[in-house]
């Protein structure tokens, strides 16, 4: 039951699953909380949305897509890279912005409408811009506060810390930070130029006028909202001395907060009982963009096809998906449509994975070092973050040999840092309070905002 005095949670999320999911489990929460609950997202989504209690509204006009559906509204796509990330920032993102400032402004008078002296405050994942033009004096409804939550790699800018997309890692030294600031510079005037002018041009039809130099919608996603949580631990993360002071870390989702099957494979207590003590492998490749399983599944199948001390388990990342017909599966393979990383993670030795962010705070989480393959969207960072913090190998491509897979998973076997390391790791999630903290920052903010 919603409290009267608890302000309104609105939140908005780019219509992609690692987008939503994550704060599907926050809003979830924060229903069991007594706040009342509008979450903004795609049709896609409308009954996941509708079971944990919140109200549901469907994102207006060509902002309600899919995963299933978007690459046919878009130009194709251009080769892995950051040419490949500006091309989902520019057209998956800035693009539906005034879409998604609409959406929030009907939700801003329904509200008002019928609650007109209760408190909002809207909670979007980092990708989802709607609420910025507000921020920026777009003339509309202005909800109390706004609180923005990371669930890819921290794109802000700093003096310490190299552009977002080159797959580059700091060192410290005086040298690197002068090249970042040279690359930064660089790579906001011209290879994000199109994401940025795609959103100045449709916050200025919303009639935002200011502007400021220099600031670029990499940064502005962080710099924009009242508070700013990063859903990870700092060590994950490359270190920085001039993090903003409304900017901080959440840890990331705790064990138990994602989606559990509701019928076991026959398979299943082979894995979860081991009784001949083998390694188990878990491999997955996300379902965003490359759903080819000869990218990355497949390859990891052949590359243990002989070692008797090894399982392989694959989750094809979607309930009802197959492998194709004539691929080989070997006897050592175990293969799911779906498989909650909570109920498999415990069991393994090594994640092969194509980088998702979600993915990789999973594996984290419990404590599993990882072997990464992936080159689109955000998952080159992922995977040099991963390398960085000495938690995983980084295979510099999305379709890796089944040699270097093998190589790669058997230097991770072979090594105890990499599992010491993420098991670090793991502790540090474990002492964090990642939904505790979206809490206290709508206290805080709210707080603030009253007081005002």
């Amino acid at each position: 039951m919603a409290t009267a005095n608890k302000p309104v949670i609105v939140f908005g999320t780019t219509p992609i699953y690692g987008h939503t999911m994550p704060l599907r489990a926050i809003a979830k929460h924060l229903v069991g909380q007594g706040y009342q609950v509008v979450f903004m997202t795609g049709s896609h989504f409308g009954e996941h949305v509708k079971a944990i209690g919140a109200k549901f509204v469907p994102l207006m006009g060509k902002a309600d897509f899919s995963e299933t559906n978007w690459p046919k509204i878009l130009v194709p796509p251009p080769a892995p890279g950051i040419a490949f990330t500006e091309y989902i920032m520019r057209y998956v993102f800035a693009d539906m912005l005034e879409e998604q400032f609409h959406t929030l402004q009907s939700v801003l008078s329904d509200i008002r409408s019928t609650q007109p002296d209760r408190d909002v405050v809207v909670v979007y994942d980092q990708s989802w811009y709607g609420a910025l033009p507000g921020l920026m004096g777009a003339p509309g409804l202005k909800p109390t506060a706004v609180v923005g939550v990371g669930i890819i790699p921290m794109m802000l800018s700093g003096e310490d810390v190299p552009p977002f997309g080159l797959e580059l890692t700091p060192d410290g030294t005086p040298e690197t930070r002068e090249r970042f600031r040279t690359l930064t510079k660089q790579t906001q005037e011209n290879d994000y130029a199109g994401s940025h002018k795609t959103f100045v041009d449709h916050a200025k039809n919303l009639g935002v006028k200011d502007f400021k130099d220099g600031q670029h919608l990499n940064d502005l996603q962080y710099l924009l909202p009242d508070r700013f949580l990063q859903m990870c631990v700092p060590t994950i993360e490359y270190p920085r001395k001039d993090l903003p002071d409304h900017v901080g870390f959440s840890g990331g989702l705790p064990k138990g907060q994602r989606d559990r099957w509701t019928l076991e494979p026959d398979w299943w207590t082979e894995i979860s009982k081991n009784e001949s003590k083998k390694d188990i492998i878990a491999v997955s490749q996300g379902t965003l963009l490359v759903n080819d399983f000869g990218h990355l599944i497949i390859p990891t199948l052949e590359a243990f096809k002989d070692l008797p001390n090894v399982i392989v388990v694959a989750a094809l990342g979607r309930k009802g998906a197959t492998l194709p017909a004539d691929t080989p599966v070997p006897s050592n393979a175990r293969i799911c449509d779906f498989i909650p990383f909570d109920e498999l993670f415990p069991h393994c030795s090594v994640f092969v994975t194509n980088g998702g962010y979600g993915g990789l705070q999973h594996a984290l989480s419990h404590g599993l070092p990882m072997v990464i393959a992936g080159t689109q969207s955000d998952k080159p960072e992922n995977a040099v973050r991963a390398e960085f913090a000495g938690v995983g190998v980084n295979l510099w491509t999305e379709t890796p040999t089944s040699d270097a897979v093998r190589a790669a998973v058997l230097k991770i076997l072979s090594d105890p840092e990499y599992r010491r390391k993420a098991r670090k790791i793991e502790t540090e999630m474990e002492a964090a309070d990642p939904l505790g903290s979206v809490v206290k920052a709508i206290e805080g903010v709210t707080a603030k905002a009253r007081s005002k």
